[in-house]
């Protein structure tokens, strides 16, 4: 059982940042360390594939030629990928594009997926050309996360794009963290995410693809998980996310999600067309978590789309596991097997594709001879 600790400011059990605590056995996968490299304002280009520079329009991909999107998008998805992507190319909104195109009122995975890999390199430029704001977000932030950290913990974003965000609160937070995960929906966006922390000189982040839905994480496997407009398009979906973020979470999770019912009678109405989270304080209780705090962001971004940060102490527990990856389907760990990640209980690998996991249901190839002596005998 965990120790009880000190509390501070929102009762959920977290003591000083700089509190001391009991040794852990070190997570399996790469290493945490935290040396620091130092701030690179020229041009850089990672083994990701991803070359960005800096201009006056900010980060732009040179590496980037017209995408051709062959049928087989069309097949995977069932839509005209090329037309979403002519819809976003010129203004239009691809949630609802693809909504229709698909006939159904919410956003699904698949629809989250595309809309944002299509926006893949946007908010890298527009977090160089709106620095200000985001270091204004990213104190308020600091200051909510602060008093819930502890040496050593294991912390994750979920939802992290392309690390915009997560590169700006990284040096406020302590270098006494432990190892630092974040997850995305899109690999692409994290391609642009691993080029956005490398610039901005970030401690390391393990990076992975996967379903907010269907971590792949073991149960109570991560002290702190945070959201900065993760939950957003998934209305209808609060309760899985919630329960799904409350299971992987040992100590507190504090997600900076828009608010329908703190919102103005047309924020609602926009909430409701792009097919945004509401109720997140019902979904909490529903799961089982204990809502400390909610507290308003100020000047919000978008004043039709209201930030307010959900504090949550999940439901007790004296069980705790290690951060290694895990199958989203059979949630045992994943061993490595020619660049692969492998699941033995369910018989799926799971690639990984420049240095980032995949670890999705839908990119699961079931292979139970992967770990097989296949040779034939002569």
């Amino acid at each position: 059982m965990r120790r009880s600790a000190p509390t501070r400011r929102y009762g959920c059990g977290c003591s000083p940042k700089n509190a001391s605590r009991r040794s852990r056995t070190p997570p399996a996968g790469p290493p945490k360390g935290h040396a620091r490299a130092s701030c690179r304002r020229a041009d850089l280009k990672r083994s990701a594939g991803v070359r960005l520079a800096q201009d006056s329009t900010g980060i732009h991909d040179e590496s980037k030629a017209q995408r051709p999107l062959a049928a087989v998008a069309d097949w995977r998805f069932g839509m005209d990928i090329r037309r979403a992507k002519e819809v976003y190319e010129s203004g239009g909104n691809v949630t609802d594009y693809l909504r229709q195109a698909r006939g159904q009122s919410r956003n699904d995975a698949e629809i989250i997926e595309i809309a944002y890999d299509l926006q893949a390199g946007s908010y890298s430029s527009a977090a160089l050309k709106n620095a200000d704001r985001l270091e204004s977000y990213a104190d308020q932030v600091a200051a909510i996360l602060s008093p819930c950290l502890r040496d050593g913990d294991v912390f994750l974003d979920i939802g992290t794009g392309e690390c915009t965000t997560l590169a700006h609160l990284e040096r406020r937070l302590s270098s006494s963290l432990g190892r630092m995960l974040a997850c995305d929906i899109s690999w692409s966006r994290l391609c642009y995410g691993r080029a956005f922390l490398d610039h901005a000189g970030c401690r390391p982040v393990d990076l992975f693809a996967a379903d907010l839905l269907h971590l792949p994480l073991q149960a109570k496997s991560v002290d702190i998980v945070w959201s900065s407009h993760a939950l957003e398009p998934n209305a209808g979906n609060e309760l899985a996310a919630i329960e799904e973020i409350l299971r992987v979470c040992r100590s507190c999770a504090v997600l900076f999600e828009p608010s329908y019912e703190k919102n103005s009678p047309d924020g609602r109405a926009r909430m409701d067309r792009l097919g945004y989270v509401k109720d997140l304080p019902g979904a909490i209780a529903a799961a089982g978590g204990d809502l400390l705090a909610c507290i308003p962001i100020r000047e919000p971004q978008n004043p039709l789309n209201p930030t307010h940060a959900y504090v949550i102490r999940p439901p007790a527990s004296d069980s705790a596991n290690t951060a290694a990856w895990a199958c989203p389907v059979a949630n045992d760990r994943l061993g490595e097997i020619d660049g692969f990640l492998y699941s033995h209980e369910s018989g799926l690998a799971y690639p990984v594709l420049k240095g980032v996991p995949i670890l999705r249901k839908s990119a699961g190839v079931l292979a139970t001879v992967l770990d097989a002596n296949t040779t034939i005998p002569a």
